[in-house]
């Protein structure tokens, strides 16, 4: 399941940067988290298993001047015992839809 990232998901976030070699800290995140949500045409996602988050995932709008904008997808990261299983594909379709739903037609991965 896929739900927008909450301050109580720091802790788990944090850990699972640290695996993909982020030097991260849950009180970092949650620091960071209020920045990002303060900005506009930002979100944050985390997909969960049945008692753990196992992913996360950050999108931003971008505004273009030649060509309307974008959603850019800006980190992704799932679980290293979880890869392969369709986590990172759950979190990239919700962040699809959230670029749809903010007039975003296009979606990248910088």
């Amino acid at each position: 399941m896929i739900r927008p990232m909450s301050i109580a998901d720091a802790e788990a976030v944090a850990a699972l940067a640290r695996q993909v070699g982020y030097r991260t800290t849950g009180a970092d995140v949650v620091r960071r988290h209020a920045a990002v949500m303060d900005l506009p045409q930002s979100m944050l996602f985390v997909a969960h298993g049945a008692d753990e988050v196992v992913g996360w995932a950050q999108v931003q709008g971008i505004q273009h001047l030649l060509n309307g904008g974008y959603a850019a997808v800006l980190a992704l990261v799932v679980h290293q015992d979880r890869r392969g299983r369709g986590v990172g594909r759950a979190l990239i379709d919700e962040c699809r839809r959230w670029a749809e739903a903010n007039g975003f037609i296009d979606l990248r991965l910088p």
